[in-house]
């Protein structure tokens, strides 16, 4: 907390104003001269008192120096003390200096810690590459607890948030995050994070990259904590690495915004989370009035990705009815309930074309390694009526062109399943054609094109590589493998080999966690105060698997993680 500024360092904070405004300036002019962009991250160059400093007078300033011109603001607001000083302190910056003056005689026998975390940033919009820490005590030794550790996920996990320490071990953490950690730390862009000089005591630790800058813990947010409650500072750092997985957060409740009636029967939705391409009747429950509804099929909605049209075995009874949905299941695999949306009957109707949405995998992949159990999924935007007309035809295209037999069968009013009649052939791709004159919506529609037409990509075997996975932890684990469109989750238990078999040539990231909760998900603990995340092992090196080639994995110890 900072109590005031001084009236100098207000007259020197009205100066930098009108200066950063001329030489932001200049800075933009100069920029057109077309030299290489600055990437360089500031540094501190001097520190008074010196790092690690003791006996330090509780009457001290904190001057410090930088490598670069800084922006004063963001200087100001990336600044932390810990423990606060009893009365605050005053700020005096310029382009490379920044002085602290106390208000109070600080402490006897203290340790303190003052802090800029990234946001910290020069003239060129560089930040830190980390989060700055000087140490020093106004007694004859400073604290020696030492927090080290990673923040771990594959590169699509944002590493990029703020690491929050308590010394409150009560309270829940979504409040906990509400009120102002003791310390507040970043990891560099790597995903590392240290920080020294702790009381060896215990504490609550958890990851937080804040999507809104809200200071809450939201639905989009990245969230972690370690594999314990709490975590205690020790002196030998190394034999106590924190490793953290950030997952994102999910939304309590999914919300209806909107739905209309485009026909008897057939309702248009919209949600707060994004449907998925590929959705059946079976993957959500409809309830009007508290009744499930029957589903007769299901569809997302052309160009929007929060829109889904149900077609209902019956239409909703007059008046005011109450629309409410269970067991929908985002594109992220979270599995929600709605709220209750209120809707009058008749509703306002609504026109939508009939449209051939997709024709793809029945697996939903963008390839395929065929197989006794591949099939092809026809989706349309809306109810299609059962043609005994064999519309689609399926050509395998290599060295020679071969036509694939096999059979139509309507999954629902919206999805038709194409099955071949034996094992597709091991051919590069598979092109499909379909004639829509025989196709007719429920209520008549016909599609506006009579031909469509489009390639999908297949994988041969003979391209295929393995991963052999040899664990020794003592334990059940379920393995996760990603790569560039690729995921795949294996139960793999103790001393014994697990192989995974089937992938495309490509870089891979393997990692494992013990499912305490036997939910066939990794939890990260929520915001318990008293629980932990699922232990968990990340291989360290990407892997690299080739066509007929096995790469051996050997994960031998579990601890530490």
């Amino acid at each position: 907390m900072i109590s005031r500024h001084s009236d100098w360092t207000s007259f020197t904070l009205s100066v930098l104003a009108a200066s950063t405004l001329l030489l932001m300036t200049c800075a933009s002019e100069g920029a057109l001269s077309g030299g290489p962009a600055d990437k360089t991250a500031p540094t501190v160059v001097f520190s008074s008192p010196k790092p690690a400093a003791t006996r330090v007078p509780v009457s001290t300033e904190v001057k410090l120096t930088f490598s670069e011109k800084m922006l004063p603001a963001t200087v100001r607001s990336a600044l932390r003390i810990v423990p606060e000083p009893v009365d605050g302190y005053d700020i005096k910056t310029t382009w490379r200096k920044l002085e602290i003056r106390f208000n109070s005689p600080l402490r006897q026998n203290q340790t303190y810690l003052v802090t800029l975390d990234k946001s910290a940033t020069d003239l060129r919009q560089n930040g830190l590459d980390g989060t700055f820490i000087l140490a020093f005590s106004t007694g004859d030794k400073l604290d020696n607890g030492v927090l080290a550790g990673l923040i771990v996920g594959s590169s699509d996990v944002q590493k990029k948030g703020k690491l929050l320490l308590y010394e409150n071990t009560n309270q829940e953490l979504d409040s906990l995050r509400a009120t102002k950690s003791e310390y507040t730390f970043q990891p560099t862009d790597t995903g590392t994070f240290k920080l020294p000089y702790l009381v060896e005591r215990a504490y609550v630790l958890f990851y937080h990259w804040d999507q809104n800058q809200n200071g809450l813990i939201d639905a989009g947010d990245f969230f972690g904590r370690p594999a314990s409650s709490t975590v205690y500072p020790q002196a030998d750092s190394a034999s106590s690495q924190i490793r953290i997985r950030p997952q994102i957060v999910p939304p309590k409740q999914l919300k209806l915004l909107s739905a209309k009636k485009l026909e008897s029967s057939l309702l248009r939705l919209r949600l707060t989370r994004p449907v998925a391409k590929i959705t059946k009747r079976t993957d959500l429950n409809v309830l009007i009035n508290g009744q499930p509804m029957d589903l007769l099929g299901i569809a997302p909605v052309k160009d929007d990705a929060y829109g889904l049209v149900i077609h209902t075995a019956a239409p909703g009874m007059p008046g005011e009815n109450a629309l409410h949905i269970r067991d929908f299941m985002d594109t992220t695999g979270v599995i929600l309930s709605s709220d209750t949306l209120l809707i009058q009957a008749p509703m306002r109707r609504d026109s939508v074309a009939l449209n051939l949405l997709s024709v793809s995998f029945s697996g939903g992949n963008a390839v395929v390694v065929p197989d006794k159990n591949t099939t092809l999924t026809v989706q349309f935007s809306k109810p299609i009526i059962q043609s005994a007309e064999n519309f689609l035809t399926i050509h395998a295209i290599g060295p020679d062109t071969l036509e694939v037999p096999g059979k139509l069968s309507y999954e629902n009013t919206t999805q038709v399943i194409f099955t071949p009649d034996s094992l597709l052939p091991a051919r590069p791709k598979l092109a499909w054609r379909i004639d829509s004159k025989p196709i007719h919506g429920w209520w008549g529609e016909t599609l506006p094109d009579s031909v469509y037409a489009g390639v999908l990509k297949m994988i041969s075997p003979d391209s295929l590589g393995r991963l052999i996975i040899n664990q020794n932890s003592g334990r059940p684990l379920m393995l996760v493998l990603t790569g560039t469109k690729f995921y795949r989750e294996q139960r793999c238990l103790s001393d014994s080999a697990t192989i995974l078999a089937g992938l495309p040539s490509g870089s891979y990231h393997l990692w494992a966690y013990e499912d305490l909760n036997a939910n066939g998900k990794y939890d990260n603990g929520g915001f318990n105060i008293h629980e932990s995340a699922e232990p968990f092992w990340e291989f360290p090196d990407e892997i690299s698997i080739r066509a007929r080639w096995d790469y051996d994995v050997g994960l031998w110890d579990f601890s530490g993680y």
